[in-house]
């Protein structure tokens, strides 16, 4: 914002894993999947026989025309679906649920319940990522958080709700550092500069320094009209963003989340 202002044919019907509608016998093998009722050292040919893990589902050498079901109501946690395998035209293999009819449908969750939430200051709360419950269980980090299911928004600054869109504007700019003369005070080093370069395009830099109202990017913004001077930027992932309900930020380096609520130790949350 300026200041002036392999192709794989796959065929997948996985219909949102919506109560399964049986298709028309195509001559392949239907699998059943339950994570609370099933065993991976069971055939998985029958719902009595089930499956239990979508790792198990992974190991499969599916066929076009094959099925795999999973149990309705049933919750995969943190379990990555990785479809190799390849249907064929009229022939798809089929990703659903049973049985025929119910209400509830399965869930495939990437996310991790994240525990061991300390108060860090104010309104702040850090869980640390490579301790207790929490250890082993996010070797890539995190890039998204939620709460009762519910998606949260990462920190920013200005909010997004503030005057001008939620922009702050770049006073100068030398090579590496910008200058903002709006900066709040503090040490911004580790977030993420997001600098509108044209009305149709954001630069993504990482703030490496920061003292006063400069800081320092791990390279240098190319604006179009070329010094990013009089350009609109906000700020992303850093803890002195954090000042609204359910922002967050992750810091890769100390491999901890911070929340911002006003609801007591955090709970229900996954990342």
């Amino acid at each position: 914002m300026f200041k002036t202002r392999s192709l794989l044919f796959v065929s997948l019907l996985l219909l949102s894993f919506s109560p399964f509608h049986p298709l028309a016998p195509s001559g392949g093998t239907t699998y059943y999947v339950s994570s609370s009722t099933g065993s991976d050292s069971d055939n998985g040919l029958t719902p009595d026989t089930a499956f239990q893990t979508v790792g198990k589902v992974n190991s499969l050498a599916l066929n076009p025309g094959d099925q795999v079901l999973f149990f309705c109501g049933d919750v995969w946690q943190g379990e990555m679906l990785e479809i190799t395998d390849s249907g064929a035209s009229g022939s798809p293999i089929v990703f659903s649920s049973y049985p025929a009819g119910c209400g509830g449908k399965p869930v495939l969750s990437g996310s991790r319940p994240i525990s061991g939430w300390a108060l860090s200051s104010g309104n702040v709360y850090v869980a640390d990522l490579d301790t207790g419950a929490n250890a082993g269980k996010f070797p890539y980090g995190i890039n998204q958080l939620f709460r009762d299911s519910d998606r949260l928004m990462m920190g920013r600054w200005p909010n997004i709700t503030a005057p001008n869109g939620g922009y702050s504007y770049i006073d100068g700019q030398n090579d590496e550092d910008i200058t903002d003369n709006e900066l709040p005070a503090g040490n911004w080093t580790g977030a993420t500069v997001h600098i509108k370069g044209m009305r149709w395009y954001i630069l993504n830099r990482d703030v490496t320094g920061s003292s006063g109202t400069t800081l320092t990017l791990n390279t240098s913004p190319d604006c179009f009209t070329g010094s990013c001077a009089g350009w609109g930027y906000f700020i992303h992932n850093h803890i002195l963003t954090l000042d609204q309900e359910g922002e967050w930020a992750y810091d890769p380096v100390t491999n901890q989340v911070f929340l911002y609520t006003t609801g007591g130790t955090p709970a229900n949350v996954e990342g």
